[in-house]
């Protein structure tokens, strides 16, 4: 009779290696290809942070509003706008 497994046997190890810090893989991910950076991505994804950091101490409707339409700026812009080179 077979086991089933269970979904901790099921799950592939990590393959990121440079650890689970958002914090420093955004530093890196803001330089373009000639070694300058976005200001415009580093602004909006700092503001992201922000709002985020304000969230998690002040759970109101306020907060939640600004978390969501600052992220969806920051994500907008990082995706169709930014100047950023492909992640290696």
């Amino acid at each position: 009779m077979q086991e089933k497994k269970t979904s901790e046997e099921n799950k592939s190890p990590a393959t990121n290696s440079s650890g689970s810090g958002n914090e420093d893989n955004n530093s890196g991910m803001e330089k373009k290809s000639s070694g300058m950076t976005d200001e415009k991505a580093t602004e909006l994804s700092k503001s992201a942070d922000d709002a985020l950091t304000k969230y998690s101490t002040d759970k109101s409707d306020g907060t939640k509003k600004e978390v969501i339409v600052k992220c969806l700026a920051a994500a907008n812009y990082l995706t169709y706008e930014a100047t950023l080179p492909a992640k290696e």
